[in-house]
């Protein structure tokens, strides 16, 4: 069983490992890089609950999300 925030509204963009690989050869063979800050964000958010829950059945995991109170999870972390 994992745990998560109930209500949980933060979300995440994941980004696949070809495209920050294409930005870190950009970055290091651009001269007009140089110095650069670089924001990666993926297509799609994904709130932090459901990437979860998508990640575990790409494992095929059959372990559940439990949902703990804000307070609860800050005394436990």
């Amino acid at each position: 069983m994992i745990s998560s925030f109930i209500g949980s509204s933060a979300a995440l963009y994941p980004v696949h490992v070809d495209d920050v690989a294409a930005a870190c050869v950009a970055a290091a063979t651009r001269a007009d890089l140089v110095g650069g800050v670089f924001t990666l964000p993926g297509p799609e958010g994904i709130a932090f609950p459901e990437f979860t829950r998508a990640v575990l059945r790409a494992l095929g995991s059959k372990a559940r999300l439990a949902p703990l109170p804000g307070a609860l999870s800050r005394v436990l972390a």
